[in-house]
Formats: C-alpha cells, sequence, structure tokens
C-alpha cells in the first residue's frame, strides 16, 4: 500500500471521531479508469455510525460524472454484497476453469469430498 500511495496510484482516506482519532479508513487502487477498493478497517463504534459508507459515499460524489469505475472487488459474504448494492454496485460472475490431473484414487476422494460438503449445505 506505501508503494502505491509513494507512486500516486493509491490512496487511503480516513473518518476521524470527535475526539480526532482514525475511526475507519479505506485503500484505493487506481488502474486507469478502474479503481478498486481493496482495503477496509473501521473500529466498533464506527461499524454503528456507518463512517465507512460515508467514505466510500464520498469517493463516489466526488467522481460522479467521470468514467472511473468503482471496483469492489467481490467475495462470498452476504452482508458485505449487501452492503456495496448499497451503492449501487452490479454482481459480476467470473467463471474458471478447473483441470484436475490428479491420480485417479485422489480425483475420487475429492469427488466424495465435494459431495460430502454439498449434502451438508
Amino acid at each position: 500500500m506505501a508503494t502505491a500511495v509513494e507512486k500516486g496510484i493509491g490512496h487511503v482516506r480516513g473518518a476521524f471521531d470527535e475526539e480526532g482519532l482514525l475511526s475507519s479508513a479505506a485503500f484505493f487502487l487506481n488502474d486507469g479508469p478502474r479503481v478498486y477498493f481493496l482495503f477496509a478497517a473501521s473500529s466498533p463504534p464506527a461499524r454503528e455510525n456507518g463512517a465507512m459508507f460515508l467514505l466510500i459515499e464520498q469517493f463516489i460524489r466526488e467522481n460522479a460524472g467521470t468514467n472511473i469505475i468503482l471496483d469492489f472487488e467481490g467475495g462470498d459474504d452476504t452482508n458485505l454484497g449487501r452492503f456495496y448494492k448499497s451503492f449501487g454496485a452490479e454482481e459480476i460472475v467470473y467463471y474458471r476453469v478447473l483441470r484436475n490431473r490428479l491420480p485417479g484414487l485422489m480425483k475420487a476422494g475429492l469427488k466424495l469430498g465435494r459431495m460430502i460438503r454439498e449434502r451438508v449445505k
């Protein structure tokens, strides 16, 4: 993060509480017209008062009307997905190709493991 900031392609935003203490921070990485929201941290009180929401909303307002795309990166956390969607984020599914070149017995073990996991869900 420090190197990205030094090179001018990354920046950190922070929200401070009444005493002037940092309560929430976010790191953004620039890649042309795409800006990645890569890291965020908030204190427990900041989670309650919406400080992170303020940081992201401020970024969006400052860049509204430009060609910048804010990329939240993704993940499997449904609550996080709901939070990102509150800003108008669209979900994009990325497909992957998995090639299994393991020996037959190991393949069978993996297949059995997947079947067990699916039944547990």
